[in-house]
């Protein structure tokens, strides 16, 4: 147990460290890195931009210095990384308005773009240093970055958030992320727009790319997801959405091919019925070009994994659940 005596030694430990360091020229070496931290974390906290990028250059440096964060200040700056992707589409500081475009819509200014573009920048450099230490902020740093796909961004800055995505993806369990995009998909509270949409999905294709066919669960989260997806396959105000949702239903078919046979099985008939439909196109089409040869499965690049993958084109025709083949 931390008694009040050990906090007492410890307090009186810190401050003999100080004196001696002030009548020597210096606090300790370990004490000003936490100082620094601490101020760092302060400025990247602020709601004044100019402080906030002053934050964000310092914590550049010391990712890039190796200096390992403690648990604390990982959840302080996980806490202050989820308040930023909020806020350049939020409140703006008075400092730093938004402007409006001939239309009259409102974007962030250059002052806050350019704070986010670096946010998105030490991002990237935090996820590689520390990933094993983010699992638990991985929900909200997925589905925040997939949301900000469907913003109206600069292109430089979407470019930006597209890389955060392609590592993140590289940095954590296949089969974590695709739970939480199925998660994501049913979360009722969430209401997507189009360009989300197709961000999710083509996030769940290249993730089905690189995943074994064991971490496909058929579960009922998976299950109503599916059925979402299935949904999207009609979307009537994009044909960006209908292809995406087609392309992952077949990714998924392709991944394991008798686990999602199986649980189209376990489907409503009307569900069943347009992706059944779907993959068997995609099957004849398969079949009527040379079988087998990689240029036919919908851009998939060889897997680290493909010697256990079912073909695509083989599918359990005597499956209880209503097997799918070619007709």
């Amino acid at each position: 147990m931390y008694s009040d005596d050990d906090a007492n030694s410890d307090a009186s430990s810190v401050c003999s460290e100080r004196s001696y360091g002030s009548r020597n020229g210096g606090i300790p070496h370990y004490l000003r890195q936490t100082e620094d931290v601490a101020e760092v974390l302060n400025h990247c906290a602020s709601s004044n931009w100019s402080e906030r990028k002053e934050g964000l250059l310092g914590l550049q440096n010391l990712l890039k210095s190796q200096r390992t964060l403690s648990r604390v200040e990982l959840k302080r700056l996980c806490e202050i990384f989820t308040r930023m992707f909020a806020d350049p589409h939020s409140k703006i500081a008075d400092s730093e308005p938004e402007c409006e475009d001939k239309e009259g819509n409102l974007f962030p200014s250059e002052g806050s773009c350019t704070v986010f573009s670096m946010f998105l920048e030490t991002l990237v450099d935090f996820i590689i240093i520390h990933k094993d230490d983010l699992q638990d902020w991985l929900f909200v740093l997925l589905t925040q970055l997939l949301k900000k796909m469907g913003a109206d961004l600069l292109g430089s800055v979407q470019a930006k958030v597209q890389k955060a995505l392609d590592v993140t993806r590289d940095s954590f369990p296949f089969d974590q992320q695709f739970n939480i995009l199925m998660r994501f998909i049913v979360d009722q509270t969430q209401t997507p727009n189009l360009k989300v949409k197709v961000a999710i999905l083509k996030y769940i294709e290249s993730l089905a790319r690189q995943m074994d066919p064991t971490d496909f669960i058929n579960s009922s989260e998976t299950r109503l997801a599916v059925s979402r997806i299935i949904t999207w396959t009609t979307e009537p105000k994009s044909s960006d959405v209908r292809k995406a949702a087609q392309i992952v239903l077949i990714s998924l078919f392709e991944l394991n091919t008798p686990e999602f046979t199986m649980l189209l099985g376990a489907l409503p008939k009307t569900f069943q019925d347009g992706a059944t439909k779907l993959l068997h196109n995609h099957l004849k089409n398969s079949s009527n070009t040379s079988v087998g040869s990689p240029s036919n499965t919908i851009g998939r690049t060889p897997s680290r994994h493909t010697s256990s993958r079912t073909s695509p084109l083989t599918s359990p025709t005597n499956c209880s659940h209503g097997g799918l083949s070619p007709r």
